[in-house]
C-alpha cells in the first residue's frame, strides 16, 4: 500500500510539471523561406516562453507569433513607439539606419502588400503594448508589414535554437529525462540506484 501511495504521489508532482514544461519550452517547425538565410524551410526550431512573460520583446530577438490562422517566425524590429520606415531598400528606425547583418538581401521598393502597414509609402509608429515584427528575408516575407503590429500576448515563445529538420515528436522523452532529473531528489532513497 505504501508503494502505491508513492506513485500516487510521484504521478500528482509530474503531471503539473509536465504541463508547465510543456508551455513553457516547446519547439515549432519553421514552415517557407520568410527566414532565409537564418533559419530554413522545415528546420526544427526550440523556443521558450518564460522571458517574454517576465521581460519585455527586445531588438533583434526571434520569436514565434500568433498570426491567427497559423504561427510564423519573424525577428522584432519595431518596440512600442518606434517609428519605423523603408526608404532606398533600408529600415530606418527613428530617423537612424538600422544595421540588418542578418537580413538576406536588400530590401525592394516594391511592396506587394497594400496596407497601412507599408513602411515604403508611409512611416509607422508602433502602438503600445505592441511589436513589429519582420522576416530575415524581406523580400518574400508577409510579416507586420501585412498583419500588422502584434501584441505581446501574440508572442508565444522565443527561438533559442535551432535543431534539425525532423517532427518535434522527440521532445516528449527530452521531457521526460528532464522530470526524473527534478523528481531523482524525491525518490525514497531505498529506491534509488548506485
Amino acid at each position: 500500500m505504501k508503494k502505491i501511495k508513492e506513485w500516487i504521489y510521484f504521478i500528482m508532482i509530474l503531471i503539473p510539471i509536465v504541463i508547465v514544461l510543456r508551455w513553457a519550452i516547446g519547439t515549432n517547425i519553421v514552415e517557407g523561406n520568410s527566414m532565409l538565410p537564418n533559419f530554413h524551410n522545415h528546420e526544427v526550431v526550440l523556443r521558450e516562453h518564460i522571458t517574454n512573460v517576465f521581460h519585455p520583446p527586445t531588438y533583434n530577438q526571434v520569436v514565434i507569433v500568433d498570426a491567427g490562422s497559423m504561427n510564423i517566425i519573424k525577428r522584432v524590429v519595431g518596440l512600442p513607439g518606434d517609428t519605423l520606415q523603408i526608404k532606398n531598400g533600408q529600415l530606418y528606425r527613428n530617423g537612424k539606419v538600422v544595421d540588418e547583418p542578418y537580413i538576406n538581401e536588400k530590401m525592394t521598393d516594391t511592396y506587394p502588400f497594400n496596407t497601412s502597414y507599408n513602411l515604403v509609402q508611409q512611416p509607422y509608429t508602433v502602438p503600445k503594448g505592441h511589436v513589429f515584427v519582420m522576416g530575415d528575408n524581406r523580400n518574400i516575407s508577409e510579416d507586420s508589414r501585412y498583419f500588422g503590429p502584434f501584441t505581446n500576448a501574440q508572442i508565444k515563445g522565443e527561438v533559442i535554437a535551432e535543431l534539425f529538420p525532423v517532427p518535434s515528436v522527440w521532445i516528449y522523452p527530452v521531457y521526460i529525462v528532464i522530470i526524473g532529473i527534478l523528481v531523482w531528489g524525491y525518490l525514497p532513497k531505498k529506491n534509488r540506484l548506485g
